[in-house]
C-alpha cells in the first residue's frame, strides 16, 4: 500500500503558478520628495539673502543723487524675496503631498 501511495506522489503533476510581480521600488519616488523638500529650504535660504540686501540698503545712508535708484533696487529685491518665498511654498507643498501619498499606498 506504501509503494502505491510513494508512486502516486512521485507521478503527480507539478503546475508552476503565475505569481504577481514584485511591487515597484518606492526609493526613487521618496528621494524626489526628499529633493523638493530640500529644494524649498534652499530657496528659504536665498529668500533670506535677498531679504539681507534689503536690510543693508536700508543702514547704509542714502547718497542725494541715488535716491531712486536705491528706491528701485529695494523693491526688486524685496519682489525677487517674496518670489522665493513663494516658490518655497509650492515645493514644500508638493513635496509634503507626494510623501504623504507614498506613505498611503
Amino acid at each position: 500500500m506504501s509503494d502505491t501511495f510513494d508512486e502516486s506522489i512521485s507521478s503527480a503533476r507539478t503546475y508552476e503558478l503565475a505569481t504577481a510581480p514584485p511591487p515597484p521600488s518606492r526609493a526613487p519616488r521618496v528621494w524626489a520628495g526628499a529633493i523638493l523638500l530640500l529644494a524649498g529650504l534652499g530657496l528659504i535660504v536665498l529668500a533670506g539673502c535677498f531679504l539681507i540686501g534689503d536690510i543693508l540698503l536700508i543702514a547704509d545712508p542714502v547718497m542725494p543723487g541715488e535716491e531712486g535708484f536705491m528706491h528701485v533696487l529695494f523693491l526688486l529685491l524685496l519682489v525677487i524675496a517674496l518670489c522665493c518665498l513663494a516658490g518655497a511654498g509650492i515645493l514644500f507643498v508638493l513635496a509634503v503631498r507626494g510623501l504623504l501619498r507614498i506613505m498611503n499606498e
